[in-house]
Order: C-alpha cells, then structure tokens, then sequence
C-alpha cells in the first residue's frame, strides 16, 4: 500500500512544495514499495530544509480530521502530528466534558460516541440529541483552528473545504501488537479485542454516516506510517499542511470554521427546545445565513422552527424554501402573514410518533396474550403469573396433617396429632403434609413448612394448583385451637 497518496480531483495540477501532481486517476505523493528506497532521497532534502528552518505553523488555520477503517491504533501517530505542527491534538474526554455542561450524562454521552444505540434505542431522539451536543462541543473546540481530531470525532464533521482529511492506514497484526502491549494482553485476546471495536467501529458508522458510511472515510490523502515510518510521514505532512494553508488562506478556513459553529448552534438550539426536538434537519450555514431542510408535518412546526432558529446568536437570515410540507399546509402558510402564528405551537415532548404507535402495539399484544393465551397454559403458569404480577394470594385455614390420616385428628390434643402426623409421614411411603380445612385437603409444596407447623392449626397465605391440588404457601401462622 502507498504510504502517502492523494486523488487526481484534490491534485488539479498543483505543485506542493516540489511535489508535481499530474492529473490522472490516482496521484502518488510517494513512490510504491519498490521504490520507497528512493522516497528519502528525493524528498529528503525538502523535508530537512523545513526542519531546519525557522518558520512556524502557528498562524495557519488548518483543521486535521484523521480518520481510519479501525477503532484503535494511531495514538503515537496523531501525538507525533500534533507535536509537529504545534497543533491541539482534541481529546474524547474534553468534548464529553463540554457537552455535558448543557446538563447531559457523560456516561451517556460517551456511550453515545463509542457504541451504536441498540434497537429500541433508536425509536428514542435522545442518541440523535446527544450526538448533537457531542459535535458542537468537538466544532467549540477547533473554532480558531491549529487542531487535529481523530477516530469517531473526526466522523461526526461534515466534509468542507476547511477540514483535512487524512485517511490512516494500519494493519490489524500492528494494531494487535500495539493493543497487547498498552493493555497487557495475550495475543488471542487482544485479537479477540480489536474484532470486537473494530465491529462496533463499523455499526456505529453505519448509523452516523448511513448505508454508505464508507464515504465517510475518504479523504485527501492516505499515509501509512509502517511503510516509511512515523516521523517521515509527520514531515510530509507538514509540508502538505503549509502549502494547502498558503493555497487555500487564513481567512476562507477561519470563515468555514465559523459557518461550522454558526450550524452547530442553530442544531443545539432545535435540539434543546421542546417544540423541536423531535425534527430531524439539516442545517447548513453560510456568512450568517442560515438555510434548512427536511420535512414537516405542518405550519406550526414550521413557526416554531423559525422562532428557535432567528434567536441564535449570529443568524443574519434565515432560509426556509427547502422545507417540505403538504400542499395544503403550503397553501394556507402562503396566505398568513409573517409570525402571525407564531408562539402558537404546541410544544411535543421530543418523542418519535413511530415510538408511540409501537408502545400501542405492544400495550395491545399483552393483552391479546393475558386473556388468550394465559388461560390455555396450564394452572401452574398461571398463578405464577398471576403471581408475579399481583403478588398476592389466597388464605387458607386448617389443620396441618397428613395424606393418610386426613382430618381423623380433629379433637385430638396438639401434640398427640403433632405426633401421629410426623411419624406417619416419616414411616409410610408416599405420605406427605398437608392443610385440611374441613372440606378439602391440600398437599403442602413446603414439607419443611408443614412438618414445623405439624398437627397445629393455621392461616396459610398461598396459590393452589387445581390439577395436583399442590398448595405453594407464602406464609403460615399458627393459630389458636378450637
């Protein structure tokens, strides 16, 4: 794999610090591997020139975005940039931090940026809201520029002119080596560890980027630092870096970046407001001109979309013509005149209509099963059931006896029957303790209960089982003989 190259529609023909580009489908920024001997030598006086030289990055405006196909690895690679260029190399931990001082969990929010939402999840807003915070906090942070983001961070910035993207190319086997030797792995499980980011990684890039998250990937260039190493790659970038800065401008990058943060406000604003928190738009922003897309049910979403998006600081105008809605909606909202409905819409509670029809659903399935299904299964299941879910049984009163002897010891002193009970249970096969309450008798499920309670008189809290007559007490308590 090349160690550094760039597509022919970024090259036009452009001249990077010795570096010609001819136009054509795949421009090499280096040579391949059978001639990676001559890379060194024939760039390796431009690289040392900027070495030696006294000049800074300081004043460019640059926004890196290092992406890759992996969820590990890199570390060394992005530190040594960022070292290099003297940029703020932007850390998960800190824009978990700021976003969670709009009064998120960092928990959730990290979970948020690591993993992808599970199914039921997703009928939720609430990993849509907290993917927004996420991205305004990471858009906060590289606002004057001299930055680099890396892994998901990278992924959740759109792709403008303004943002570098260099695509990061390692094998699993270094990405093992390096994960085995960071957290003190054998090698099966810290292969087992990098499959198992590595399929997280790509579910939750579907899930952020869509079906073709892999666009989300390309870049201007890719670099493998195995190839060629990692310091000489950070010096080819550098050198990419200056002359992109001195090409593109100090002024158009600091503009894109502002645009990014203006977007980025009007999205926490929609997401926060409880009229529009349930909209999924997009929202692009342009020198303080603000235009949206998407689709709404009807004019009152609409007004209130209005109303959140013009009290964000920074909104000069605002667009609206991309906004769909039903032609009748459209007709009667070309007859009213400006705001006069606004103010006037209801405030939703931010949750998903798919997710109230499917709580119905479900609501409706139960019930279908408790009076369809319940009654068909047998006795056992049911009063478990019933059980489970009222916690409460029936009362029995008796005498605790014995299968054979049934309520013969009715009149018998106490501990005679106490007696007659336990030794018929101890000597005869097949005998067991049970509750006789003058009319029917109840085999105890409990035969420690019932040979504790033996011959005396009790109130048995429990559910019986018609088809083995089984009583399954709760409680038992004495009381006193009759």
């Amino acid at each position: 794999m090349c160690p550094l190259r760039a597509t022919a529609s970024q090259a036009r023909g452009r001249e990077w610090r010795g570096w010609r580009a001819a136009v054509s489908e795949e421009v090499l920024l280096c040579p391949t591997d059978a001639k990676s001997r001559s890379w060194t030598s024939e760039y390796g006086s431009e690289i040392a020139g900027f070495k030696r030289g006294q000049e800074t990055l300081e004043t460019f405006m640059s926004v890196l975005v290092i992406v890759s196909e992996s969820s590990t690895g890199g570390r060394e690679f992005v530190a040594a940039l960022a070292d290099k260029l003297g940029y703020l190399c932007v850390q998960p931990e800190v824009v978990i931090e700021r976003a969670a001082a709009r009064g998120f969990s960092q928990k959730e929010l990290r979970e948020t940026l690591e993993k992808p939402p599970s199914v039921w999840q997703r009928f939720l807003h609430k990993p849509r809201i907290h993917l927004t915070m996420l991205r305004a906090a990471l858009v906060e942070e590289i606002r004057t520029g001299n930055a680099i983001c890396y892994g998901n961070l990278g992924l959740l910035l759109p792709r403008t002119e303004g943002l570098l993207r260099i695509c990061l190319d390692q094998s699993q086997e270094s990405r093992c080596a390096s994960v085995r030797e960071r957290l003190k792995l054998t090698p099966a499980e810290a292969t087992s560890w990098v499959r198992e980011r590595d399929r997280d990684a790509r579910r939750w890039r579907r899930w952020v980027c869509g079906p073709d998250y892999d666009r989300g990937l390309c870049s201007a260039f890719s670099v493998d630092p195995e190839s060629i190493g990692v310091q000489q790659t950070v010096d080819a970038i550098a050198l990419i870096v200056r002359a992109r800065t001195d090409d593109v401008g100090d002024r158009k990058q600091l503009a894109v970046l502002e645009d990014l943060a203006l977007s980025s406000r009007v999205e926490v604003a929609l997401a926060l407001d409880r009229a529009t928190a349930h909209l999924e738009l997009g929202i692009q922003a342009e020198s303080g001109s603000v235009r949206v897309q998407g689709r709404l049910r009807g004019v009152d979403e609409l007004e209130s979309v209005r109303r959140v998006v013009e009290k964000v600081e920074g909104v000069a105008e605002l667009n609206l013509d991309e906004v769909r809605l039903s032609s009748d909606e459209l007709a009667a909202f070309a007859a009213l005149k400006p705001r006069t409905r606004a103010g006037n819409a209801e405030a939703s509670f931010g949750l998903n209509p798919w997710l109230i029809w499917a709580s119905m659903a479900v609501v409706l399935v139960l019930v279908i099963f408790y009076y369809a299904a319940v009654p068909r299964v047998s006795s056992t299941v049911s009063h478990a059931l019933f059980r489970r879910v009222t916690g409460v049984g029936q009362t029995f009163t008796g005498i605790i006896t014995d299968t054979k002897c049934a309520g013969s010891h009715a009149g018998m002193p106490e501990a005679a029957s106490a007696g007659c009970v336990r030794r018929c249970v101890k000597t005869e096969p097949g005998v067991r303790f049970a509750l006789h309450d003058g009319k029917a008798m109840y085999v105890l499920a409990d035969q420690a209960g019932g040979d504790k309670f033996a011959g005396r008189r009790v109130a048995v809290i429990g559910t019986v089982d018609k088809e083995t007559n089984t009583l399954t007490a709760e409680s038992i308590r004495s009381l006193r003989m009759r």
